[in-house]
């Protein structure tokens, strides 16, 4: 965990560990590329965040995320997928 906390979970699943929470499906934001992302580990679903952290607020849609957290970011540009 100390040399991988960014995408800690992430990288217990895809080593084929358990995966240390559940996911929610809700969104929230990875200011990294300012975008509104789900919390899940399906890592083949392109909107697909990884598990958001304990201080995320999280969302139940991609429009409320972006409407609350970047309003002013173009909707269209607000999340990826």
């Amino acid at each position: 965990e100390r040399h991988y906390n960014w995408a800690f979970s992430n990288c217990i699943s895809l080593s084929g560990g358990s995966s240390p929470s559940t996911a929610t499906s809700d969104w929230y934001v990875d200011w990294s590329g300012e975008t509104c992302v789900k919390d899940c580990n399906d890592l083949s679903d392109a909107s697909c965040g990884g598990f958001a952290k304990g201080w995320d607020a999280l969302y139940s849609t991609s429009s409320e995320c972006c409407e609350k957290r970047l309003w002013y970011i173009e909707r269209d540009e607000c999340t990826v997928g």
